[in-house]
């Protein structure tokens, strides 16, 4: 966030009103973590091209 501050792309009370903002609480949910999505290989993403 804070590299869209210096760039200028938002106003300064947007990121502190952000870094207001609680985090997400482990177990407040009944939501299931999904598998991580893995990288794909960088040759793999170039044979695409």
């Amino acid at each position: 966030m804070k590299w869209v501050l210096v760039q200028e792309m938002i106003p300064a009370c947007i990121h502190k009103a952000l870094k207001c903002v609680a985090p997400h609480k482990r177990g407040r949910t009944d939501a299931q973590e999904t598998v991580p999505i893995l990288l794909v290989d960088e040759k793999i993403f170039k044979q695409d091209r």
